[in-house]
């Protein structure tokens, strides 16, 4: 897969996690599951949980000024999509399991278990992604 190939499927996963994560949250409020100080506290959890490798992922494209590297990213470029899709998953699990109790009366979860969850298992996942996307992000030096 070529690099800018990688680099468009590593961006788009972020971009579809941080959406899927925001619905979540969306959806149990719309659903009157949660309160509104609980979905500012989970949607502002969510957008910083995503703000920094978004963030680097956005200044990849924007801040760089040059043209995507070519060649084949070989085996980085597979990696750094099963990682990044493994992240996401790590994340997104659990925000899925939190929208089926919003769905189903027997199964009891709450916001403040939620929260704990991700703001451990994001930070605790990262060294998944952070380079990955230093890789194919970063500025190249001329």
């Amino acid at each position: 897969m070529r690099r800018g190939n990688v680099r468009n499927v590593l961006g788009l996963t972020f971009i579809v996690g941080l959406t899927l994560a925001i619905c979540a949250v969306l959806i149990a409020y719309g659903r009157e599951t949660i309160s509104a100080k609980d979905l500012r506290v989970l949607l502002v959890l969510v957008l910083t949980t995503y703000g920094i490798h978004i963030g680097v992922i956005l200044g990849g494209y924007f801040g760089s000024g040059k043209s995507v590297p070519s060649g084949n990213a070989g085996f980085a470029g597979g990696l750094a999509i099963v990682l990044a899709i493994l992240w996401n998953l790590l994340v997104l699990t659990r925000l899925g399991l939190f929208v089926l109790a919003v769905f189903d009366p027997t199964r009891t979860d709450d916001v403040s278990d939620l929260s704990t969850y991700i703001e451990n298992v994001a930070i605790a996942s990262s060294f998944l992604v952070t380079g990955a996307l230093s890789f194919f992000f970063a500025r190249r030096a001329a």
